[in-house]
């Protein structure tokens, strides 16, 4: 990897002005407006501090029939241990583009409500995808005026989750401690994308930074050319700005894949 001059981010980081749809309450003290779980009853315009930036344009995504095999297997709650950290990180990457793949969908007015039936049915699969037991009907909460937030706290979710996998994928590597990490990209990257999992552990819906006095500096990733500045960033909402724009969390996760696949265990 060529390593590229840094691109500093820390301007970018949230102003308080710009967390009018967070929670009331989250335990870094941040106090403002309601909480990403009530936008989808219509109280709030526009889009969370999270996705209030322009979507960034990403490269095109591949899934191997492998992958294909083990995300299925994975909706029949199936434990998939042969498979590698690398291999973990880059499914978590894909689905956090998928998510944003159905954001811009929606955005463009490709998935109307009326593209979904009324009723919903919830089934339970088994290893080869069959159903099992009975199915949960019930009918889809979403009409036009609350579908929009839906589709953004999907986008969420979905960085919640893959900030997670790619942290255990890390740990299963290094062990729990960044700091032990000899390489400084390499401590950087994993030490970013712990506190970012870290965030949505304590509040999912409304993820804040929990940065220990140790964390709070200027990280860089030299190879990618990547500089995320934490250090007055303790208690403020997670923001794509944070890592310059979402393409920053892009390449913050590819990054991380590639030294999973650096590395022989």
């Amino acid at each position: 990897m060529t390593a590229r001059p840094c691109v500093e981010t820390r301007a970018a980081r949230p102003v308080r002005p710009d967390t009018s749809c967070l929670g009331q309450s989250c335990d870094a003290g941040v106090s403002d407006g309601q909480g990403y779980e009530d936008v989808a009853s219509g109280g709030v315009g526009g889009l969370c501090p999270l996705l209030r930036l322009n979507q960034p344009t990403f490269p095109p995504v591949t899934v191997s029939p492998c992958e294909k095999v083990c995300r299925w297997s994975t909706i029949g709650s199936v434990e998939m241990n042969t498979r590698s950290p690398a291999d973990e990180i880059h499914t978590a990457k894909n689905e956090w583009l998928f998510a944003f793949l159905l954001l811009d969908a929606y955005q463009k007015g490709s998935l109307p409500v009326s593209l979904f039936t009324s009723e919903l049915s919830i089934n339970t699969l088994d290893d080869a995808g069959r159903p099992i037991g009975d199915s949960l009907v019930t009918t889809h909460p979403l009409t036009e005026q609350n579908v929009g937030p839906y589709y953004h706290n999907l986008v969420l979710n979905a960085t919640g989750a893959c900030a997670g996998k790619t942290s255990a994928a890390l740990e299963s590597i290094y062990g729990p401690n960044p700091a032990t990490v000899e390489d400084s990209s390499a401590r950087a990257a994993f030490t970013l994308i712990r506190l970012t999992r870290h965030a949505w552990t304590h509040h999912p819906q409304r993820p804040c930074w929990r940065i220990n006095k140790k964390g709070r500096r200027r990280w860089e990733i030299l190879e990618i050319g990547l500089a995320v500045d934490l250090t007055d960033l303790d208690g403020l909402p997670v923001d794509g700005r944070n890592f310059g724009n979402w393409t920053g969390f892009y390449s913050l996760v590819d990054y991380c894949e590639q030294l999973a696949r650096m590395t022989r265990q």
